[in-house]
């Protein structure tokens, strides 16, 4: 034998064994003992932990030789050294806290410190590994979980009593009844059958007629009894509004936007009542499920010729029940997060049959949902455009668009011939301007039916009378009102939880029926006003106005007399909190401008009859915000005047 030959065969005899030996060791480590640390050690003892407890971690090798506080977890080769399998066995520490492992596991890890406690985790894992791995093994033995099982054929068990064989459901349920020690219950009586049927599938107890009928039909052929009572249920409307029901509740289906507006939802009964006519017309589970997801999309939707809509556009409409509509949310930091977080959660819970709400914080607890695969989903749902769809159904219009076109063109003619006037076209300036002067009384009572109605609001503008000697007070004392130059008064000093706000000032003579209240914004308000609230909203509860004539000019008529308010319009008004509000002094709300940005926001208040006063007048304007929670006016403004319909000189 030469000297390479016996160095091959000392190399094969020596190292190879060696070397099978410590890949032997690693796979015992990566199989038995890696998985427990990961799944019991890592969430407190790991470099993804906030704060290793006890300074022990144990994601590598040296962490768990070095040990932490208590000394040395893990002494090759000495089990009995070895402060971790002393923990697991609860003998001093007691790792796991909550239970103690099987002694299968225990054995295992005596098993591995005694054969050199073989490690192949050179170096610590970064905190973002750690809480890899953390996740990865939790994913892997919840995959395992029978109900993420992918479904698969299976024979119903063999039972002996033949009454439960008739359907291989019952065969399940008798089966597990045997195993239990179990006795079935009495069979139903026809009475209790009808009732439970009844309430079951509509809601509603058996009609008496039933009640009488079908307890002698179901002695005479059970079945034939069963299976007529069955489909007479199910054919009724009844069976619609029931179901209906259930699956309102999955997708939390309300008639109001909810959250802290809790206005009603306009058209949330349309989804009501395509839910009902689904179920009734027995819509496939598979196209209704099509539908809820994704009915705008569906190249061919369905159509409901009789009732005129596009059934699957109404479908996507659970993405909204229960969720404030409007598009400004995203204005306000958090509830458009909120609402995307309660449409993630109702949207798993409907159609993924779990909860993926806690993967918002972290990785699921429970069902094996990342918190990476949450945001994923929430970059769906944030993708879209939030926006109103038609439900018509493609021609129900047609008629009424060729009539709207017929009534267009003679409207059309009709202005064309009224505006030309005899003398030319309305442009032409000295003709135009003859004939609004001769017409100016007609101009200034014409109605919105009137084809003179555009040209009165051309020509109506609002006059304002000069007011002076403009004071505001507070009902709080912590409130000062400063007035400005400019007519404007501004609140100041502690924002009270409600108020009521006197404004005075004097007019020069002249008539008045309207007032024009302004909330203009600033930069000492929260989020620029106009309103006191963190949010700049106010709510005008009610507005009070008495005027006190001038006998003379300068001097005052004893008593002062109220001011009747007849209508309110406003450029904007929050959902739910309508301007008109602020002319009953009963309203449990006001006007809000809320929703609608932090801009000026106009409001005009027309009296029921026009104030006439010749030497002029002092003016007492009450501003009652008791609607509470800081929702007070920050900045404002008070100008009284009158609509005049202007009629220029035919000579101008």
């Amino acid at each position: 034998m030469n000297r390479s030959a016996f160095v091959l065969i000392f190399w094969l005899s020596c190292v190879c064994p060696l070397a099978g030996f410590a890949s032997d060791e690693t796979e015992f480590f990566e199989s038995r003992i890696r998985p427990v640390l990961v799944k019991h050690c890592y969430e407190c003892h790991s470099s993804a932990s906030d704060e290793a407890k006890g300074e022990l971690l144990v994601d590598f090798r040296d962490g768990l030789r070095k040990g932490g506080e208590s000394g040395p977890a893990v002494v090759p080769g000495k089990p009995d050294e070895s402060l971790l399998l002393e923990a697991l066995r609860h003998e001093s520490f007691e790792m796991p806290p909550k239970k103690k492992l099987s002694e299968t596991v225990i054995a295992d890890f005596e098993k591995w410190i005694r054969s050199g406690a073989v490690d192949p985790r050179d170096n610590a894992p970064s905190p973002t590994e750690a809480a890899s791995a953390t996740w990865k093994a939790q994913l892997a033995e919840r995959s395992k979980w029978w109900s993420l099982q992918p479904l698969k054929e299976t024979s119903p068990p063999k039972v002996e009593d033949d009454a439960w064989s008739n359907e291989p459901v019952d065969r399940f349920i008798r089966s597990a009844l045997d195993q239990a020690k179990l006795s079935p219950a009495k069979t139903a009586s026809a009475e209790t059958l009808l009732r439970r049927l009844s309430f079951v599938l509509t809601g509603l107890p058996p009609k008496p007629e039933q009640v009488q009928a079908f307890p002698l039909a179901y002695a005479e052929n059970p079945e034939s009894a069963l299976t007529h009572l069955v489909d007479t249920l199910l054919a009724s409307p009844h069976f619609g509004e029931r179901f209906a029901r259930h699956w309102m509740d999955v997708v939390r289906y309300t008639d109001t936007y909810g959250y802290e507006w809790d206005n009603p939802a306009k058209g949330s009964w349309e989804y009501r009542d395509y839910l009902i006519r689904a179920f009734n017309d027995d819509i496939g589970f598979d196209q209704f499920i099509r539908e809820q997801i994704a009915g705008d999309l569906l190249p061919e939707p369905r159509i409901n010729e009789q009732a005129g809509v596009n059934e699957s556009m109404i479908g996507p409409m659970f993405y909204h029940l229960g969720e404030h509509r409007h598009g400004s949310s995203l204005a306000f930091n958090g509830i458009h997060q909120e609402m995307v977080n309660n449409k993630i959660d109702a949207f798993s819970k409907a159609f993924l049959a779990m909860t993926v709400g806690c993967a918002r914080c972290h990785d699921h607890k429970l069902d094996a949902i990342s918190q990476a695969d949450y945001y994923a989903l929430a970059g769906v749902f944030m993708t879209p455009r939030w926006t109103p769809r038609l439900i018509d159904a493609p021609g129900k219009n047609d008629e009424a668009i060729a009539e709207l076109t017929q009534l267009r063109n003679q409207i059309r003619k009709r202005l064309g011939e009224t505006w030309a006037l005899k003398s030319g076209p309305l442009a032409s300036g000295s003709a135009f301007q003859q004939w609004a002067y001769e017409n100016r009384v007609a101009l200034k009572d014409a109605k919105i039916e009137d084809v003179a109605w555009p040209l009165s609001q051309l020509l109506s503008v609002p006059v304002f009378l000069k007011s002076n000697h403009l004071m505001a007070e507070s009902n709080e004392k912590s409130t000062e009102l400063m007035t400005e130059d400019d007519g404007t008064i501004l609140a100041q000093g502690e924002v009270a939880t409600s108020d009521s706000y006197t404004v005075k000032f004097t007019t020069e003579p002249g008539n008045a029926s309207l007032l024009r209240l302004e909330a203009l914004t600033h930069d000492s308000l929260g989020n620029r006003g106009p309103g006191r609230t963190p949010h700049g909203n106010f709510v005008l509860s009610h507005m009070k106005v008495e005027v006190r004539p001038f006998s003379a000019p300068g001097e005052q008529v004893a008593d002062a007399r109220g001011v009747t308010l007849a209508s309110a319009r406003a450029d904007y008004s929050q959902p739910g909190y309508p301007v008109e509000d602020a002319l009953d002094p009963t309203a449990s709300k006001g006007w809000a401008i809320g929703l609608g940005g932090n801009v000026d926001r106009t409001a005009w208040f027309t009296f029921t009859e026009p104030v006439e006063l010749p030497h002029g007048g002092e003016w007492t304007v009450i501003l009652d915000q008791r609607y509470g929670s800081k929702h007070l006016l920050g900045r404002f403004r008070l100008m009284l005047g009158s609509i005049e319909t202007t009629s220029p000189r035919p000579d101008l």
